[in-house]
Parts: structure tokens; C-alpha cells; sequence
């Protein structure tokens, strides 16, 4: 069987000029698998039941900052069409019948003092304690949001001002120096460019961690958090309407500083 005329006329030969156009394009370079930062919302059980002020806000402060620059891996949510099947004559054809989600694991480096790991000790203890195996309510112990924030290098805010002064100088400290001030002053902080927002999570497995006494390393473990959906927001494109990724210093945490979600 020969191929159809309408499906050669609709082939399309990827060019190694059309490609590394794509590449070097702001908006279509490809994306990295770092660059992103997270920020809980502080569950009730934590605020309420444990009478450490270092878990009663998980969103701010030292606590805050330990659980987000020290977050070294995240899997991205993942979403799936659940389906059924009609089976008449003929043959079989599936059809939506709802969403389901993955779970997600993250990784954090574990600091001296315990941090990262303690919390989650301490919030799954919190919903159902090892000693009666009573459950909390549910309202109380999920985390009403998860934002997992995802930067993108080279589009944001200038990181050094053009200034009057340095223009002037250019004329005194020649070619060499003067273009140094130019790459310097060119350099960008990321760009936030999309947020995962999950909703109602709480932990449900906290990792194990290896020690030895051979080879110090940095002490990691895993923690797989259960929620019920999430959103996808973007800058790009197909950018939502009703909701844009702008940058908030007090919205949200980041590599270095602040962005968020804000909507219109």
C-alpha cells in the first residue's frame, strides 16, 4: 500500500537551520531541569498542635527558606485522562470519564540541625500518631497549597544598572575593561515563567536516608506527598487570562528573590 497523496503533502523535514533557530530563540531555547524553588502553605495540625515556633509557619521565615533552598530534586505532577471502553461491533473505541494525578517526591538535603527532617516527622506524627492510631480531620492536617515555582535564565531584571558613571569610564579604561562592564551590566536574574500549584497535600512516605562511615556526603531523603489536583499557570503563549505569573517579592520564595502567582 502506497502512501497517501494528502499525507506527503502533509510531511514536514525538519531543517538543521530551522532547528538551531528554535535553539536560540528566547522563547523556544529549551528548558532547563533546574532553577525552580517551592513554598508550602502551613497546614492547621502544625500551627495548632505542635508548640515548637519553628513549624508553626512553614511558609516564612528560617523555615520557609530551609525547605525551599533546600529542595534538590522535585518531580513535576503528572495527569492523566481516566477512561472506559465501549466494545459494540466493531472495533472498541475508549472515552473520557474523569482526571487522575500522580504522586510527587522530593528530595531534601538534610542541615545539621535537623530541620527538613523533623518536620515531616513531626506532621505525620501530627495526623496519625504511632501510639493510638487515631487520624486527624482532614481539613486539618493538608496543606492548603504547594506551589512549585519554575524559573527560566537570561529574562529577567537587569542584575547591575547602566549607569552614567560606568559610560564615562568606558572612555578612560579602554576596550578590555569596558566591555567586561557591558557583559556585567547584560546579565539577568531568571525569569519565573510557570507555577504548579497543588492543592490540598500532605505527606504520605518519608525516605529513608544511608549513613556510613566511609565517605562523608551530603544527607538527603525523599518525603511522596498525596494531593488532589493542581493547576498549571504560565507566562507564555497560552498564558491564562484570569491568572498571570507576576513577580511578587511578597508572594513567594525564589532563588534569591521573591515572585508569585497573582490573579487579575
Amino acid at each position: 500500500m502506497g502512501i497517501p497523496n494528502n499525507v506527503k503533502e502533509s510531511r514536514h523535514f525538519m531543517s538543521q537551520r530551522t532547528m538551531m533557530s528554535l535553539i536560540r530563540d528566547r522563547d523556544t531555547t529549551p528548558s532547563t531541569t533546574n532553577l525552580f524553588s517551592i513554598r508550602f502553605s502551613t497546614p492547621d495540625v502544625l500551627r495548632e498542635k505542635l508548640k515548637n515556633r519553628r513549624y508553626n509557619n512553614i511558609s516564612t521565615g528560617e523555615t520557609g527558606d530551609v525547605l525551599n533552598y533546600y529542595a534538590s530534586a522535585i518531580n513535576i505532577p503528572s495527569k492523566q485522562l481516566t477512561t472506559g471502553q465501549v466494545s459494540n461491533i466493531g472495533v472498541p473505541y475508549k472515552y473520557a470519564t474523569g482526571q487522575a494525578f500522580s504522586q510527587i517526591n522530593i528530595t531534601f538535603t538534610v542541615p545539621r540541625n535537623h530541620t527538613t527532617r523533623t518536620l515531616f516527622e513531626r506532621w505525620v506524627q501530627a495526623i496519625s500518631g504511632d501510639g493510638d492510631q487515631y487520624v486527624d480531620y482532614y481539613e486539618d492536617y493538608i496543606c492548603d497549597e504547594l506551589n512549585i515555582y519554575k524559573y527560566e535564565i537570561g529574562d529577567g531584571e537587569k542584575v547591575y544598572k547602566t549607569s552614567l558613571r560606568g559610560e564615562l569610564n568606558d572612555i578612560f579604561l579602554g576596550e578590555k575593561k569596558s566591555t567586561q562592564r557591558r557583559n556585567r551590566e547584560d546579565m539577568r536574574v531568571p525569569k519565573l515563567m510557570a507555577v504548579y500549584q497543588l492543592r490540598n497535600v500532605f505527606p504520605t512516605n518519608i525516605g529513608s536516608s544511608q549513613l556510613n562511615n566511609m565517605e562523608p556526603r551530603l544527607q538527603s531523603f525523599n518525603v511522596s506527598f498525596s494531593y488532589e489536583r493542581y493547576k498549571f499557570y504560565t507566562d507564555g503563549p497560552d498564558a491564562n487570562r484570569h491568572v498571570r505569573v507576576t513577580t511578587d517579592p511578597e508572594s513567594a520564595p525564589g532563588i534569591g528573590f521573591g515572585f508569585g502567582v497573582k490573579n487579575d
